[in-house]
């Protein structure tokens, strides 16, 4: 535990993906085609880890 980083650096995979995509609606809310890539390839992954 002693070698914990501040939320801040790490990587977008490890946020809540709804958190992620809320923060990127908030960015860019004309995104919608990334949004989508974002979210299949995070279903892609869950699917291969389950």
């Amino acid at each position: 535990m002693s070698q914990q980083r501040p939320a801040r650096k790490l990587p977008s995979l490890l946020l809540d993906p709804t958190e992620e995509t809320v923060r990127r609606r908030c960015r860019d809310p004309i995104n919608v085609e990334g949004l989508l890539l974002f979210i299949q390839a995070n279903l892609a992954c869950w699917a291969r880890l389950s």
